[in-house]
């Protein structure tokens, strides 16, 4: 995977697959995780809950599908190229098609994209259960309701875990700095003449470059 035309790589490629920094960005999620589990267990010991339980693991699933629909559609966009749809066994997951180049903030939004949005969907939805009193055909009571909605956006910070971690690593480059994409690995790009001179013709610059722009 290359840098376009006029940059270099900036620093070394992130691969979100590797199992080292799987360890690193599962722990953003594990808070998240952990309270999406306790609130799911509340609901099954709740008298009569067995239904909200059913539709509570139905909800986490649909949470996944639109989790990666939204990360499809706002990588599209900030891209102008349809992104790729791969599938890391069980689940699929959308991912930058290999020609698309990021600046810095349209692959902050790319990557912040399905928190956003599940989390103000969420949100809109328990504002209105709460002003109506709604309850669904009597089946479920209103808390029950509520919980199963909050269960969904700590469940949805919990995969965010991977794009928290992301956002923190594009931070940490120049603001001109584009992001590029290939099955989940990683690089991140500035111009050449961005870099100041002893770095530009240091060892470890040359060997992350070499044959880049020859």
């Amino acid at each position: 995977m290359k840098c376009p035309d006029g940059y270099q790589i900036y620093n070394d490629p992130l691969n979100l697959q590797d199992k080292a920094v799987k360890c690193r960005y599962l722990r953003y999620g594990m808070p998240f995780y952990l309270i999406a589990v306790l609130i799911l267990f509340y609901i099954a010991s709740m008298e009569g809950a067995m239904l909200a339980f059913v539709i509570s693991l139905i909800a986490l699933i649909i949470t996944y599908i639109v989790h990666e629909g939204c990360h499809f559609i706002a990588q599209w966009i900030c891209s102008s190229i349809r992104p790729h749809i791969g599938f890391h066994w069980p689940l699929p997951f959308s991912a930058l098609d290999n020609r698309a180049t990021l600046s810095r903030k349209r692959a902050i939004c790319a990557a912040i994209a399905p928190f956003g949005f599940i989390t103000a969907l969420c949100t809109i939805i328990v504002i209105i259960i709460c002003a109506q009193n709604f309850l669904i055909s009597g089946i479920l009571t209103t808390s029950q309701i509520i919980l199963i909605i909050i269960m969904i956006v700590f469940w949805n910070g919990a995969m965010c875990s991977t794009d928290f971690y992301l956002i923190r690593w594009i931070l940490q480059s120049p603001s001109n700095a584009v992001l590029r994409e290939n099955n989940l690995i990683n690089i991140l790009c500035i111009p050449i003449n961005h870099i100041p001179p002893a770095k530009l013709s240091h060892p470890s610059y040359l060997n992350k470059n070499k044959g880049e722009h020859s």
